[in-house]
């Protein structure tokens, strides 16, 4: 996810590459009347007041595995460094959603970088705050002094939460090829951190898939041999992908999306594909420009989202794919803030598009850049804010569900 969701609440309920081939859920094939796929969805929405906010969503009623996205309350690196048990707020936070979750299958998903994914994930303060930026960016694992404590208390993050959570799938490290990209010289020190985290996981939950997550819209046009090659060493038993093709500005509707867009890296290595965070808008995105001027960065009419989660669907019945996990069951921001400009139609909300904005400083062009980072996200419910199902997508994804699970 971008930088502008560290401030969101993820709700809890509701080759050359080197891989290992795991059984995993020990699925059968299915047949004509059952589906393979299990649709799952994170509860994140964001609060208005800009504090946390745990609650159900609808995820209960509209899904069959719970992705919990820890990419919001920050890694208690500190306490992890120091062998201690980690600050009491930030695990009463992780206790809460474990709860929430009980009784259904979960997709773990965590992050050892923050949403920027140059910098480590924000430290945890004794009183539960976070301290974002407590190492610079791209900071090289490999050759920093502290690099091998940082990556064994990553390590023991991630048991931490495989214990709490019992996860079904564990993603170790999302997105963490985005890495590669912005800190090429640092990469291998990131790499190792990776293989710590995935060896955490095998001895935590030996049966359970464990895997980075892989942003694909960089494994894209002329950098895709590149940035593939990079993944050759990371440690993985499926190859999890996380994409939002709507921020290609060649993919402008679910038909531009090439054919193999989805599946091209999972076949060149042989791996089994999974859909750990994807999505597609389900209106336009109207900001404020430099120059003053309200503009139209996207046009995403609800029938693209529709059409979107249809390939998603054929894609997995076609591969074998386990979880398809749309990125939020309910919409992050309320469709008012997305369209309205200049802001206008609720003082609170027009607040939250304003701190957003503010962290552009003074420069307008880096204000409107704030102002679209957060509304790339806002409409990617299958419900809107307030819970009412969004059509056409919704009347989608139940037809997707209809048919039983393949034993």
């Amino acid at each position: 996810m971008a930088r502008a969701l560290l401030l969101i609440a993820a709700l809890g309920c509701g080759s050359g590459a080197e891989h290992h081939v795991d059984g995993g859920s020990g699925d059968a094939a299915p047949d004509a009347a059952t589906r393979g796929y299990r649709l799952a969805a994170t509860g994140v929405t964001l609060d208005p007041t800009m504090g946390d906010s745990i609650g159900d969503a609808n995820l209960a009623d509209d899904v069959d595995v719970i992705a919990v996205h820890q990419d919001f309350y920050g890694v208690p690196w500190s306490a992890f460094l120091a062998n201690t048990a980690p600050p009491a707020a930030w695990a009463t936070q992780m206790q809460t959603i474990a709860q929430h979750t009980a009784g259904h299958d979960v997709f773990l998903s965590l992050a050892p970088l923050d949403g920027g994914r140059q910098t480590l994930a924000p430290d945890v303060n004794p009183d539960g705050t976070q301290q974002p930026g407590w190492k610079p960016a791209c900071y090289d694992l490999a050759t920093a002094g502290d690099g091998a404590a940082i990556q064994t208390a990553y390590a023991a993050y991630v048991t931490y939460m495989i214990e709490l959570f019992h996860p079904k799938w564990v993603n170790v490290a999302i997105e963490v090829n985005l890495f590669h990209v912005a800190c090429p010289s640092a990469w291998d020190g990131m790499v190792a951190l990776e293989r710590a985290a995935y060896a955490a996981a095998k001895a935590a939950a030996p049966a359970t898939p464990a895997f980075p997550s892989i942003q694909i819209n960089v494994l894209d046009g002329a950098a895709y041999n590149a940035e593939y090659a990079a993944l050759a060493n990371l440690q993985r038993d499926r190859f999890a992908i996380s994409a939002y093709p709507y921020a290609i500005a060649a993919y402008a509707t679910p038909a531009d999306i090439p054919a193999d867009w989805l599946t091209r890296a999972a076949a060149q290595g042989g791996e089994q594909l999974f859909f750990a965070e994807t999505g597609w808008l389900g209106s336009d995105i109207v900001a404020l420009a430099p120059d003053g001027l309200c503009e139209t960065v996207l046009a995403d009419p609800p029938e693209e989202q529709a059409d979107y989660f249809d390939l998603l669907v054929a894609t997995a019945k076609a591969n074998g794919v386990e979880v398809i996990t749309w990125f939020s069951d309910r919409d992050v921001l309320p469709p008012q803030t997305m369209t309205d400009c200049p802001c206008t139609f609720s003082q609170t909300w027009c607040n939250v598009v304003a701190y957003f904005r503010s962290l552009g400083g003074s420069d307008p062009t880096l204000q409107f850049e704030e102002e679209v980072a957060i509304k790339t996200f806002g409409t990617l419910g299958i419900r809107y804010y307030d819970g009412t199902p969004r059509q056409p997508v919704y009347s989608h994804w139940q037809t997707a569900r209809a048919p039983a699970l393949a034993p």
